[in-house]
């Protein structure tokens, strides 16, 4: 594969071949059903699997699901060709009907996540994952497919606990406030993932991330870490568009990768699991200055809008990862690794 992989992705690729030999070998000669397949975390996971198709013999298939052709050939070339790789293009509110086969399993990336259509379209918005969440279960129902559902840290709203929170720790979140569709479609798409599970014996498991970056994030993603590290190389001070003391929590693109993996295998029906490296939790303005330090010119400026950017609301959550780390889950790179890797590969991506 080569293209549109730069070198730091591909190598990290050939590591995770490597390190999830024994797992990927339960994808032989499977049918594995992606969604959101343009997305950050869905593509290299189509990635990964065309890459231990190569490696390792596995005689396996990839249905990628997505809306945007121009999206899938700037994203993946001539890879979109591979006869491993089938192309579906169709909106997740619609029923699968266009796969044709039976799929063994399926990762449900798709999301609506962009801040300002979260506020700006939050019918639309929640809809759709609600509604993409009930096509993907009752495909799964049909096929006996294993699911798992890529959720997110965010159903935990405001949390009622200062120590780590694990999975049953779930807090506050305001329904009537618009940008917390987000959440509540996750919280409701989790409930859709146990009720499938108790009623129809549907194996599902809901991985939720925290943020996650590192090679394969684009040099243009608008999200904060990203704009930092630009900032950063470009020898301009860090803008904070809150007061910063947030706390984020995150975890290396490659290790998210090889969790999910872990949880399709794995993980119990009917659960949920956090995806985080603890050693990462840090407030946004930490994470700033952090940057800032070792890549840029150590200025942080905080400047707030007066309009509403759809941000996430100010959150003082700290997950636990124990729970994914007892099925032998474990982080290799911290935040400074994974700016430096990030940073790496948009450099190769430019020579």
């Amino acid at each position: 594969m080569s293209g549109v992989i730069e070198p730091v992705l591909s190598a990290e690729l050939d590591a995770l071949v490597q390190a999830q030999a024994e797992r990927l070998a339960t994808f032989f000669g499977k049918r594995i059903m992606i969604t959101g397949a343009t997305g950050l975390v869905a593509r290299i996971l189509t990635l990964l699997f065309l890459r231990a198709n190569e490696r390792l013999n596995l005689e396996l298939t990839v249905i990628a699901i997505a809306r945007n052709p121009q999206k899938v050939a700037r994203l993946y070339g001539d890879l979109a060709k591979r006869s491993d790789l089938q192309f579906v293009y169709q909106d997740i509110k619609q029923p699968y009907d266009q796969v044709s086969q039976p799929v063994d399993f399926i990762f449900h990336a798709a999301a609506v996540t962009g801040s300002k259509q979260l506020i700006t379209q939050p019918v639309e918005a929640f809809s759709a994952q609600v509604l993409g969440m009930l096509n993907v279960m009752t495909r799964a129902q049909q096929d006996h497919a294993r699911v798992v559902y890529l959720s997110s840290m965010e159903i935990y709203g405001q949390p009622f606990v200062d120590r780590r929170a694990t999975e049953q720790d779930v807090g506050y979140v305001d329904p009537l406030v618009i940008r917390n569709g987000y959440p509540e479609s996750k919280r409701s798409n989790e409930f859709l993932a146990s009720a499938y599970h108790h009623e129809f014996g549907v194996h599902v498991v809901n991985a939720r991330l925290a943020q996650t970056f590192g090679p394969g994030v684009s040099a243009d993603d608008t999200r904060v870490f990203a704009q930092f590290a630009r900032s950063a190389l470009r020898g301009e001070p860090l803008v904070l568009h809150t007061d910063g003391s947030s706390l984020g929590n995150y975890c290396y693109l490659p290790d998210t990768i090889a969790a999910l993996l872990t949880l399709s295998v794995d993980g119990q029906a009917g659960e949920s699991y956090n995806v985080v490296n603890e050693a990462t939790t840090i407030s946004i303005k930490e994470l700033a200055e952090l940057v800032a330090t070792h890549f840029g010119n150590g200025q942080v400026v905080i400047d707030i809008p007066d309009e509403d950017m759809g941000y996430a609301p100010q959150v003082q959550l700290r997950l636990s990862g124990q729970k994914l780390e007892a099925l032998g889950w474990q982080p290799t790179a911290g935040l400074v690794e994974m700016f430096e890797q990030t940073i790496k590969s948009w450099g190769s991506m430019t020579r």
